[in-house]
């Protein structure tokens, strides 16, 4: 899908197209065209090297010292003991294969879905915008509000899970106390927060493949699975590999889920460690035992794994790459061969077609309907769905509105009616008290006033921010272009858990401990949204645009104020909404540096409310309604904007 041109000042007359549209321009000229590249970078790099760059190289060195969380400003050598001590600690041992199991059982069949509901919403449907702004939905839900509604409804007495299990006969499930049946729920949170993310993800690639392929394997005679697997999944590779990749590294970072799914156990991961993952090893190694040095090695160990399997990606792909290249030669080749063997041959003339019969060009007539398979007609557009089509994806609506629904259910009941079997269904008359309940108990006035606050800051920053790198990437030649683009794109893998150590030494040092900009100053760094601006820049802002510009005399930052930004509008408020967006729900740096403070973001705030021996529920849950209410709301409003992003970010991507 091509990204739509922004409407920018018309070209002058004297412009003249000195390279080609997409292109980089020229460095510029006068005497700030040198520096304009770099002036447009140093906001984000400035932040990248103290916020971004200093804790990476920070940790690496914290990671040989011993450090205490009570004196963090002492620092004692000892050398590798450290990761020593991580090789012979079985806790460590546990969490990696916990991090692995739960990384297999949430990916594979949150990717599987996420491509089976693709190919579905390629359909020509009614209400398409409908469904897809449904299943990402969940998308919008914070981790905590998430994890707290999921806590209720696997519960081991009266949770609805349990219920809909015993009315088919089967037992009742101590979904929390067991290894497989904790990973098993943990996997299902993550798996419903990010299927639908996924799915449009792959609909946009979906929509960039050649209908001709379709057109020639259906010509061929390729069943539905033939075309399936031999066009839809090669065309799809690497945005296949792509998504695996960010799914593997998403599992890796797993923490919020299992640090709220039992608020009892805290840190441990259950009292057997069973769903103990390596995010929250780090967090009860630093955080809770104070073992800031250890718990650097840890964050060092993470780092390594994924640089790992970004290595074993590349090589996979390589030699994917390779084997295609191959393939395509063999039969390219073949066809060679078969033409000069087929001139020496007389060919009899195609018989005459029948009136009223189309044909293709070799004489043979085609069949009077479409072959089933591919979800598209002859002149290329999707097909429609049809009443399973439907179906399926009222099921799949269902399935990802339901848990919020059904929260504000339970928010609406008190804690004697959620405690019966079977669980409510329907709407009860307690939704106010609970709700001021939980406002007062979490202090969730403040809280949700702090969220908009730093999430509005963070997406207007993150923007100006990103736009200014952006174009300095797309469209101006400097030295070290190549290499800088490389280190911000490589700055997407590293996990945020690598720079919690230094970067709470840095707030503490600063005397930000326990204040919004400590949140705020480290979240503008975003490489996600420097690469988004870059490549949508590459295609919406023509060069001869800039030059055009810069030829009438004006300065650096006249064209950025005056042509970049208006051709960039469209990707500025799609980027702004998923900042937002993401902003809003961050969870693991705000529940570090903003515990001890009076007024947390929402996220922190609800963490309150499911901790304790009995708590609540319904309080719980009305407080879950509060914080996810608000991103409902934007989504309402912008949901289309929203989806639009994502799949143009991921064709672009």
């Amino acid at each position: 899908m091509s990204a739509p041109r922004a409407s920018a000042a018309p070209v002058p007359a004297s412009a003249s197209a000195k390279g080609p549209a997409g292109g980089p321009a020229a460095a510029g000229h006068g005497p700030d065209g040198r520096w304009t590249p770099y002036a447009c970078l140093a906001p984000f790099f400035v932040l990248f090297l103290a916020f971004g760059l200093f804790p990476l190289l920070y940790t690496g060195w914290a990671a040989l010292h011993r450090v205490e969380l009570t004196s963090p400003t002492r620092m004692e050598w000892v050398g590798l003991r450290n990761f020593s001590r991580l090789a012979a600690d079985e806790f460590f041992w546990n969490a990696l294969r916990n991090t692995v199991t739960i990384g297999l059982l949430s990916t594979v069949p949150q990717l599987l879905m996420a491509l089976g509901i693709a190919h579905l919403l390629h359909h020509r449907l009614r209400g398409s915008t409908f469904f897809r702004v449904a299943v990402l939905t969940p998308y919008a839900t914070s981790v905590a509000a998430a994890t707290l509604v999921f806590v209720l409804l696997f519960g081991r007495d009266h949770g609805m899970v349990n219920w809909l299990l015993d009315l088919a006969g089967i037992g009742p499930v101590d979904w929390q106390s067991g290894r497989w049946t904790s990973q098993l729920a943990v996997s299902t949170i993550v798996v419903w927060r990010w299927t639908g993310y996924n799915a449009l993800i792959y609909l946009a690639a979906l929509q960039s493949v050649p209908p001709e392929l379709y057109e020639a394997a259906e010509l061929d005679g390729a069943s539905r699975w033939q075309q399936f697997a031999h066009v839809t999944v090669v065309a799809l590779r690497p945005t296949i590999l792509f998504t695996c990749v960010v799914a593997t590294i998403g599992a890796t970072q797993l923490f919020g889920e299992p640090l709220l799914f039992n608020g009892s156990a805290g840190a441990t991961g259950g009292a057997d460690h069973q769903f103990q993952t390596l995010g929250l090893y780090l967090y009860e190694q630093g955080w809770v035992n104070f073992h800031l040095g250890r718990a650097a090695a840890i964050a060092w160990t993470m780092f390594l794994l994924l640089v790992l399997l970004a290595l074993a990606t590349g090589a996979t792909a390589r030699l994917a790459r390779a084997r295609s290249a191959a393939r395509t030669k063999s039969a390219a080749r073949d066809r060679a061969a078969a033409r000069e063997g087929a001139a020496d041959m007389r060919v009899p003339p195609a018989p005459r077609a029948r009136p009223g019969r189309p044909r293709t060009r070799a004489g043979r007539p085609r069949p009077g309907r479409p072959r089933p398979g591919r979800p598209r007609t002859r002149a290329g557009r999707p097909r429609r769905g049809g009443a399973l089509t439907y179906a399926v994806l009222a099921g799949v609506t269902a399935v990802s509105l339901f848990p919020l629904l059904w929260t504000a259910v339970a928010a609406s009941a008190d804690t004697t009616r959620l405690a019966r079997t079977p669980p409510p269904l329907w709407f009860g008359d307690r939704l106010a008290g609970n709700l001021s309940t939980a406002w007062t108990d979490a202090h969730l006035g403040a809280a949700l006033c702090n969220t908009a606050f730093v999430a509005g800051t963070v997406a207007a920053g993150t923007v100006l921010v990103s736009t200014l790198a952006g174009f300095a990437f797309a469209k101006l030649r400097f030295r070290g272009r190549r290499a800088l683009l490389l280190v911000v794109v490589g700055t997407m893998m590293v996990p945020p858990q690598l720079s919690a150590v230094p970067l709470y030494l840095l707030v503490a040092r600063l005397g930000w401990a326990d204040r919004l900009q400590a949140v705020i100053l480290p979240a503008l760094v975003s490489a996600f949204g420097v690469f988004f601006m870059r490549q949508y820049l590459l295609g919406a802002l023509p060069g001869e645009l800039v030059e055009a510009a810069r030829v009438d005399g004006a300065g650096a930052w006249r064209i950025v104020w005056h042509v970049v930004f208006p051709a960039a509008r469209p990707a500025m408020a799609v980027l702004a909404m998923l900042t937002f967006v993401m902003a809003w729900n961050d969870f693991f740096w705000p529940v570090i540096a903003l515990t001890q403070s009076g007024s947390p973001t929402v996220q922190v705030a609800l963490t309150g409310l499911g901790r304790g021996y009995v708590p609540d529920q319904a309080v719980v849950m009305a407080g879950a309604l509060l914080g996810t209410l608000p991103l409902l709301l934007v989504f309402a409003a912008f949901g289309r904007q929203i989806v639009g992003g994502i799949m143009r970010g991921a064709v672009k991507g």
